[in-house]
């Protein structure tokens, strides 16, 4: 969609620019806006200047929240794209040139009319053409494209101020400024230079046109082909997602299918792929995966994992508003306390448990403070949905188990939204083009480990050991792109006891190392496979200094290495091996009361 915005402002302005040329005349000559002009001559210059700087600072602020996205689809789009977009800011610059020659020329005296067939009129017509056939391609309607999400708005209101800029500055340039004779004969070039770069812009339009609605940003793809975890999901593995702030499309996914070399495209499903409704039902299973039953998606030695709690609150969570916000509430480590009903639905609800919690407490069973977050259900779903088999429940992971390994396809996805159809496609996925998963690569095992307590307060602790990685992406605001290959989005964490000091260097990775241990009440449990959650929101978010405190340890040395899961569920080699010292390095507190 931002590739799309981008083009339909620049076509706005095309627009925009073609009226002010045709009517400027007439605006030049109105006595009121001259009479203000004249008065305000000193600062005119100053005032335009002004505009174009916070023109260019919003359009720099705009550069750095939404240029890394629109990079990587540059990255990834046809050649007549960039073609297109390149086309249309040479067309807009041409036509702001033409106005402030059309501004300094006191010769001039207006085109030839506005009547049908002159060149302005024509440059106006393909100009409402390109906005038209960009929305279309694209699949957009004026408002969403225009004004769609928060890089369209910031886009827009750069766009608005630079165009005011100009408006002023070809005042000052007609009422404050010696006319310039040179410049009347500029203008008849600059407008045979925009009518030529219209007629480009419109070609390559239409030469990508398929390419810009099958490559939907709002809508995205990967495919591998792999052997699957379990026997029998030998196949090509697609996983999809949608843009944050779509709920699930009403009429769901169509998955198809096409040899590379040509042919038609085939619909795989035989009804549209949706989140599973049931867990099972009397029918045989498991069935085709597009199915609505659970038992349709998940390999049969899963399905005692899954039934029952696990699936009833994943269903829940569908069948919720998807952008409404819930509340919730660590559960007490104590059973005697009352446990959490999470989520709540209202800040209110909450509250009332923590005072029942609070209430509960005594000084044998003390009411400690317990940790709170407020998440959207799709927020909660695109999490769980990192674990490739709730992506196949959630109906965002499909097996095409009847490729030929050897045969390179097309795939292309298909949501039904109730606004319109968006689709993507993945090109050319065989087993040969498909790349082994890359070793993730860990940067630190601290210990102490020294952080800001909430009250503020720097705290140390010796018996823990803080780990790191290289993310995958540099800055949680840029997303991965088709370019950069497929990467680990889950990690986890693994361990070997090296013994006392001094610590050995470090190990080979190999089958010693465990997965890190936490406590769950009085017993210890393997940690879950990690997604990386950012600190903060929008163009504040960073990656947190630890991804991950191993506190199961005791004053010896440990090595540390990593496994990274990718959205399939394949894992990569293990990573290097860091080794981490856990001292006693703190001393004791000083006497009281001698």
């Amino acid at each position: 969609m931002l590739l799309c915005s981008l083009l339909a402002w620049l076509a706005v302005l095309a627009i925009l620019l073609v009226a002010l040329a045709m009517t400027a005349n007439r605006l030049f000559a109105l006595e009121s806006l001259r009479r203000y002009a004249r008065i305000l001559c000193p600062w005119l210059c100053r005032i335009a200047i002004l505009l174009a700087l916070l023109g260019g600072l919003l359009l720099g602020i705009w550069l750095c929240l939404c240029g890394p996205r629109l990079w990587q689809t540059l990255m990834t789009i046809d050649r007549c794209a960039l073609l297109l977009l390149v086309v249309m800011l040479l067309l807009v610059l041409a036509l702001a040139m033409m106005l402030l020659a059309i501004a300094s020329c006191t010769a001039f005296e207006g085109f030839a009319g506005v009547r049908r067939g002159s060149p302005i009129s024509l440059l106006l017509i393909l100009s409402l053409l390109l906005f038209f056939f960009i929305l279309r391609c694209c699949g957009l309607t004026a408002r969403m494209a225009l004004s769609g999400d928060s890089c369209a708005r910031l886009l827009a209101l750069a766009a608005l101020l630079l165009l005011l800029a100009l408006f002023l500055g070809m005042f000052y340039r007609r009422i404050c400024r010696d006319p310039d004779p040179r410049s009347c004969s500029r203008i008849n070039p600059y407008l045979i230079a925009a009518l030529v770069l219209a007629v480009i812009a419109l070609v390559a339009l239409f030469l990508c046109c398929d390419h810009l609605r099958h490559k939907d940003y709002d809508l995205a793809m990967l495919g591998i082909w792999w052997d699957g975890q379990f026997d029998g999901e030998q196949g090509a593995h697609l996983r999809w997602a949608f843009r944050y702030g779509l709920p699930f499309p009403p009429g769901g996914f169509d998955l198809q299918r096409r040899p590379s070399s040509g042919g038609a495209w085939v619909v795989l499903n035989g009804a549209p792929i949706r989140p599973a409704t049931i867990f099972q039902d009397a029918s045989p299973a498991p069935g085709p995966m597009w199915q609505n039953r659970a038992v349709d998606r998940l390999h049969p030695s899963r399905w005692t994992h899954f039934n029952g709690a696990p699936f009833t609150e994943l269903a829940d969570m569908v069948a919720r508003p998807p952008y409404s916000e819930l509340y919730f509430v660590q559960r007490p480590d104590d059973p005697t306390l009352p446990a959490p009903a999470s989520p709540y639905t209202s800040e209110a609800a909450l509250n009332a448990y923590l005072a029942t919690y609070r209430a509960a407490g005594s000084p044998a069973h003390p009411a400690r403070p317990l940790a709170q977050w407020r998440l959207e259900p799709m927020q909660t779903l695109m999490i769980a949905g990192l674990h490739p088999e709730i992506a196949r429940m959630l109906g965002l992971l499909y097996i095409d188990r009847t490729a030929d390994p050897n045969v390179e396809y097309d795939y292309r996805i298909v949501g039904h939204w109730t606004d319109r159809d968006r689709s993507y496609t993945v090109e050319r996925l065989s087993r040969p083009r498909t790349a082994a998963l890359a070793a993730p690569q860990l940067t630190q095992a601290m210990s102490p480990v020294v952080y800001n307590a909430p009250s503020g307060q720097p705290t140390r602790e010796d018996l823990a050991v803080a780990l790191r990685w290289v993310p995958p992406t540099p800055t949680p605001q840029i997303s991965l792109a088709a370019v950069d290959g497929i990467r680990p989005v889950r990690y986890l964490p693994r361990v070997q006891p090296l013994g006392n000091r001094p610590c050995p260097p470090p190990p080979a990775p190999g089958p010693s190392f465990v997965p890190v241990q936490r406590r769950a009440g009085a017993a210890l449990e393997d940690v879950a496979p990690l997604a990386l959650t950012p600190e903060g929101e929008g163009a504040s978010a960073v990656w947190p200094a630890f991804f991950y405190v191993d506190r199961n340890v005791s004053y010896q040395c440990y090595g540390y290495t990593l496994e990274g899961i990718d959205v399939f569920g394949r894992t990569s080699p293990l990573s290097n091996v860091l080794v981490a010292d856990v001292r006693d390095q703190t001393g004791p507190p000083p006497p009281v009361n001698v």
